[in-house]
């Protein structure tokens, strides 16, 4: 039933003639429209999407529905919850670190600006607070880490937290997201492409920005965010800047109509619909398969108009979609073994040194098996494992090289050995 026929009949059915007044102030109808409006009013599938707000004016509790379904997602905030939820974290055996709280606590931020500005919203009296855009911009945050340093406690900590404070639910209120099935797989997520419906034809991707109906789609993408406030990216070194800006295109369109896709002193849309973005990754992993990586030179030429508004977020600050703030990982959290994390941390920037390449492929070394490269001595603090690599070995050395009753080439070959050590060593 139309609401232009349900506004005739309210109109139609009333009379002056009967006292009293119905709950919404309006006259009492008559006994035969009454039931029609009722049955329309109440049907079992709409009455789940009705969410009002209760607060106080003069002493009077007033109730108001809250028409947005992306603003009903907070119905659910206590300031009480989200305290305690916190104080237990930092109490349990395996705490975050301090890197972790830090970006935790900028999600929960986030989500309680949007809570208090839906209640003033709510409570306010002058036309722009009852305006349906949103005054800031969503979030649009890079988290990026070494490996094993606990990007993935940061995504598990993010669930935990939309789903036991906020009470929401996986694939409504929030995504993760990720390239590749094996990688969604991991975090409890979908595909880019299945999500957001995007084709993995090229040519196909970009006509559908342009289609409308059934041919461009548009309304599952629509459904699918029509609650969505959160988007996390796994993986993001894997994620082409086209298939991200595909992503912006389809939910610029599908958002449209959305609170936090427009800002109030604007007409700018923001990017991603509105809906707050985090980008997990290393951008030192994998590159994209035949396709441009987000960390490419943005000032090569050949890009498309996608692929350079993707990179404008990333390189320019002052773009009016730019990243705003990179949450940078240090501490390596997968494994205690010191030799493994700085073998790691050595083959990351390319400075491992001749002495930890003999350490790994067997070779001959210079220090027993205690030896760290960060303090250059044995950490077992024994002194025979000193004297061992500062005077014994290397007289070993040198007198198996020269003294020592070898054969001619043995004997070239190992001076050789020891002399291109000895420029290497000099040269690191």
């Amino acid at each position: 039933m139309s609401h232009f026929f349900i506004a005739f009949l309210r109109h139609w059915g009333c009379t002056k003639k009967r006292k009293g007044r119905c709950d919404s102030g309006g006259w009492f109808l008559r006994d035969e429209i009454r039931r029609m409006l009722t049955y329309e009013n109440n049907r079992p599938e709409e009455s789940c999407d009705d969410a009002y707000h209760f607060h106080k004016v003069r002493g009077k509790t007033k109730k108001k529905k809250i028409t947005s379904v992306q603003q009903r997602a907070y119905i659910e905030w206590k300031e009480s919850v989200i305290d305690d939820w916190l104080q237990n974290l930092q109490c349990d055996k395996e705490a975050p670190t301090t890197e972790q709280m830090d970006f935790l606590k900028r999600v929960v931020d986030r989500c309680r600006q949007e809570a208090r500005s839906l209640l003033g919203r709510l409570r306010g009296g002058d036309a722009k607070t009852k305006s349906r855009r949103c005054e800031d911009k969503p979030i649009l945050d890079c988290l990026l880490g070494i490996p094993g340093a606990g990007k993935s406690k940061c995504i598990h900590l993010l669930r935990r937290f939309f789903k036991e404070c906020l009470k929401w639910e996986d694939g409504e209120q929030f995504q993760f997201l990720a390239s590749q099935n094996t990688m969604a797989a991991l975090i409890g997520g979908h595909t880019l492409h299945g999500w957001a419906v995007i084709p993995v034809n090229a040519s196909l991707a970009f006509n559908k920005t342009n289609c409308k109906g059934d041919d461009g789609d548009v309304s599952e993408l629509f459904l699918k965010a029509q609650s969505m406030r959160w988007l996390i990216i796994d993986e993001v070194s894997t994620v082409s800047p086209e298939l991200l800006g595909l992503l912006d295109l389809y939910l610029r369109r599908a958002c449209a109509r959305h609170p936090y896709a427009t800002l109030s002193d604007s007409k700018h849309k923001v990017a991603f619909g509105g809906i707050n973005l985090v980008l997990a990754g290393d951008l030192w992993q994998l590159t994209p398969v035949k396709a441009h990586s987000l960390f490419n030179n943005p000032f090569l030429t050949g890009y498309t108009s996608v692929e350079q508004r993707i990179y404008k977020m990333f390189w320019d600050p002052d773009s009016a979609d730019a990243v705003q703030k990179t949450w940078v990982l240090t501490k390596p959290m997968r494994t205690k073994d010191r030799w493994l994390q700085e073998v790691l941390q050595a083959s990351r920037f390319g400075n491992e040194s001749w002495e930890m390449y003999c350490f790994n492929h067997g070779y001959p070394t210079r220090n027993p098996g205690s030896w760290l490269p960060s303090l250059d001595k044995p950490t077992c603090n024994n002194e025979v494992c000193l004297k061992l690599a500062t005077d014994i070995w290397p007289e070993m050395w040198l007198r198996e090289g020269t003294v020592v009753n070898l054969g001619k080439n043995d004997v070239r070959e190992n001076a050789a050995f020891a002399n291109r050590r000895e420029s290497v060593d000099a040269a690191c």
